[in-house]
């Protein structure tokens, strides 16, 4: 799941790049005709668009099978048993989903800091745009946890995460 991930982001981050490159030479070749280009504008901020549009079709994909894997196998009744409270058993769940949804921002940030090395982007909306797309993980996972508690199918608790 990281990989596709991964994949997706870099071709979208390589693609959106490529715009900004041939835009900056169309500019270059029309010099001082008030075109001002702007990298965070044209760059950073479709980036961070498209990968909340990539979570938004993969983190159902994770989240599916965390309450409804426990129902289907017949194993949440000995969950419920054990003697820990069922906010640790939500909250352990949650966490597991933000580490490895964390774990794909972080590996995607590679190309922001390869932007970084050759551009000269602001810091800030990119500090801003990595924290808001791992708020919004956390209110698309908290949204896929509940429809997987609400189902023993995955593929249901899939369908209303998307829904």
């Amino acid at each position: 799941m990281t990989s596709v991930f991964l994949i997706l982001n870099g071709f979208i981050f390589l693609n959106i790049l490529n715009f900004f490159s041939l835009q900056s030479f169309q500019a270059q070749q029309l010099r001082g005709r008030g075109i001002g280009l702007n990298i965070n504008e044209m760059v950073i901020e479709p980036s961070f668009q498209n990968m909340g549009v990539i979570l938004l079709l993969i983190i159902p994909l994770i989240t599916m099978r965390s309450f409804a894997e426990e129902k289907k196998s017949k194993t949440f009744a000995l969950l419920l048993s054990s003697p820990i409270h069922l906010r640790e058993i939500i909250a352990g769940k949650f966490l597991a989903c933000m580490i490895v949804i964390g774990l794909m921002v972080f590996l995607s940030s590679y190309s922001t800091c390869y932007l970084v090395l050759i551009g000269n982007p602001e810091i800030g909306p990119i500090i801003t745009g990595y924290l808001g797309i791992l708020l919004m993980a956390g209110c698309y996972v908290s949204m896929g946890l509940f429809a997987s508690s609400l189902t023993d199918i995955q593929i249901v608790a899939a369908v209303i995460s998307f829904g």
